[in-house]
């Protein structure tokens, strides 16, 4: 699950609307649909002022859900460097 998907989980548990969320945290409704759909990464103060609309704290919303994958949804790699 990415933070878009965190996010639009927690707004809808807590019963905002996404206009109404887009509003309290200074967005346009279209860049916090771009954010949930996963099209754009909010900046971290963005991040931090959704975070604490819904009650919740930052790193929730960044958590790993997976522990194959990193928290931008894509799978985490290990390099190895061989001698």
């Amino acid at each position: 699950m990415n933070v878009g998907e965190r996010i639009r989980e927690l707004r809808e548990r807590r019963s905002f609307g996404q206009a109404e969320l887009a509003r309290l945290v200074g967005l346009t409704p279209n860049s916090m649909w771009a954010i949930e759909a996963g099209r754009q990464r909010p900046r971290p103060a963005t991040l931090r002022k959704i975070a604490q609309q819904l009650g919740v704290p930052v790193e929730h919303l960044t958590k790993d859900g997976d522990a194959n994958h990193g928290p931008d949804g894509y799978e985490a790699v290990t390099i190895v460097k061989r001698p």
